[in-house]
């Protein structure tokens, strides 16, 4: 048997009690102001664009930003953290697992999925107007190198059945 748990459920009770837009997160904009101007919120209780990340990188990201709002310093305003996530869990038997990007799609996307039980492998990308938009790789991470520079070049995808972007080149030869 395989638990596997992926993911963060803000706690957010005490800022809708507070009167803040709380949607799955407590809604941000790009200083990382909540619907109150005097109140912020970063890391894994705050959503931005719709998006709440529960991982440490997007939430250094929106420390780093918050500091230059803060400080009065004209800095960049956070426009959201494109993050791969890769995890390895030990034992007798480890558990390779690669995330990123939107791995659930919106109507009109095309979802490429490949389950391989023999290595104990599943592959799923999701791609949106031609890009790749996000994926999970489970076991077999051979494909995760050309996948995630596919996803963070956000260029077209090469004319080659989407079933290629599952191989171990991830589609590039």
């Amino acid at each position: 048997v395989v638990v596997l748990a992926c993911g963060v459920r803000p706690r957010v009770a005490l800022a809708r009690e507070a009167g803040l837009d709380v949607r799955s997160g407590i809604v941000v904009d790009d200083e990382l102001r909540t619907s109150d101007p005097y109140v912020h919120a970063i890391g894994d209780c705050a959503e931005h664009d719709g998006r709440v990340y529960g991982l440490a990188g997007p939430a250094l990201e929106q420390a780093d930003v918050l500091a230059d709002v803060l400080s009065g310093t004209a800095g960049p305003r956070y426009t959201g953290t494109r993050a791969l996530t890769r995890l390895t869990l030990g034992g007798a038997q480890p558990l390779d697992l690669a995330a990123f990007g939107e791995a659930t799609p919106r109507p009109g996307d095309d979802v490429v999925q490949l389950a391989d039980a023999t290595k104990g492998a599943y592959r799923k990308v999701v791609v949106r107007d031609n890009r790749l938009v996000g994926g999970v790789l489970l076991g077999d991470l051979a494909a995760v190198g050309a996948l995630a520079r596919a996803w963070e070049g956000d260029e077209a995808l090469p004319e080659a059945p989407l079933l290629h972007l599952l191989t171990h080149d991830g589609g590039s030869s």
